[in-house]
């Protein structure tokens, strides 16, 4: 008797003993356990190469197996889009990932060379770790950049030199290079005028900004202006011709825009700068060898004309040449001049600064 109930003590003590055991084991939160049917999740990468955005659909820190995704890119202005790249990987995209109404399975294990989708949106099936790379372009050119903007878009343009005489009429944007605030970006992003009209011209009521560029190799835009009680033929603005419109001009090299003419050329006005009826900001410019050759002019680096308002600050105003104010002219304006380094410029008369008519200056902390 006392035997069987040692036996049956001994059972019960061995139950507990199990019941207790297992009490702290709890089922595995682990997102990878790696055991046989065990959920895996999976992580997804998304790798930006140029200027826009991606919207994912569902957005989560990791993926449930077998989820289904939805990518779509969108561009900033002036950007397309031009493709997905999967890198070369055991688990390549299979099933046919060119059909946005189908999706595109990850599977492996066979090697793949890359993959390269072009469907936007794109649909897929998480079954691994990705990383994707949405890859946009610039357009063919910063003219059909401008085109397409609305008021408040902002056009980040990439390195590169640029042969074209934009135009940006009435659009309150703002176009500027991939980082105006670097200068090595600043001169490798280059809009060549050819030796023809201005390299920019901003007209009509644009009040944005322009940013980051070198400006060069411009020759100026013929306009009609009232000098000595007559209606003349000018060129007006080698690098830039702002009329009617206010925008800020920040951050450029504005260089080598001459009018190389005759003495029987038209005038010149504005070698670097040419601001008529406005009241733009420029600031923190280097202005430097823009002017006129053999022919009579006026404000190498910027001329200013009815530009009452017009604020300079900050500006590297140098080397610039003309008959008259060989760094600026200020002709029937008045402006505010603060913080330029003006000094190196030629003229026959006023070499630095020359008014002309009723204008006048403020000057703050200049120096030639």
């Amino acid at each position: 008797m006392r035997a069987r109930r040692s036996i049956v003590a001994v059972s019960i003590l061995i139950i507990l003993l199990l019941v207790l055991s297992g009490c702290g084991k709890r089922k595995s939160s682990n997102n990878n356990p790696g055991g046989p049917g065990e959920p895996k999740n999976y992580r997804l990468n998304i790798v930006t190469n140029g200027y826009g955005t991606v919207e994912i659909s569902p957005e989560l820190d990791d993926y449930v197996a077998k989820t289904k995704v939805k990518l779509q890119a969108k561009p900033e202005p002036g950007w397309s889009f031009s493709h997905w790249s999967i890198a070369a990987k055991e688990t390549p995209i299979t099933d046919n990932p060119y059909n946005p109404d189908t999706y595109g399975h990850v599977t492996g294990p066979q090697k793949a060379k890359g993959t390269m989708i072009t469907d936007n949106p794109y649909n897929l099936i998480i079954e691994e770790d990705l990383t994707i790379e949405v890859v946009f372009e610039f357009s063919e050119s910063i003219q059909a950049a401008i085109d397409g903007a609305s008021d408040g878009d902002v056009i980040v343009v990439p390195t590169g030199t640029y042969y074209e005489n934009i135009v940006i009429n009435g659009k309150n944007i703002t176009l500027r290079s991939t980082n105006p605030t670097d200068r090595s970006v600043v001169e490798k992003t280059v809009i060549d005028g050819r030796g023809s009209g201005s390299v920019v011209t901003i007209i009509n009521g644009a009040n944005g900004e322009l940013s980051g560029f070198t400006i060069t190799n411009g020759g100026g835009t013929l306009k009609d202006v009232w000098k000595g009680g007559e209606l003349k033929p000018h060129l007006c603005g080698g690098g830039i011709y702002i009329e009617n419109a206010s925008p800020t001009i920040s951050r450029n090299i504005i260089s080598g825009n001459i009018n190389t003419g005759t003495s029987y050329s038209p005038p010149g006005l504005g070698g670097g700068i040419y601001v008529a009826g406005s009241k733009p900001h420029i600031k923190e410019n280097e202005i430097s060898n823009n002017g006129h050759i053999k022919c009579i002019a006026l404000g190498g680096g910027i001329y200013l004309y009815e530009a009452t308002d017009t604020l300079i600050d900050g500006n590297e105003i140098k080397s610039n040449s003309a008959a008259f104010g060989g760094g600026i002219t200020l002709d029937y304006t008045h402006a505010i001049v603060s913080n330029n380094t003006i000094t190196g410029n030629f003229a026959y008369i006023h070499p630095e600064i020359f008014h002309w008519g009723d204008s006048k200056a403020h000057y703050y902390n200049d120096e030639d």
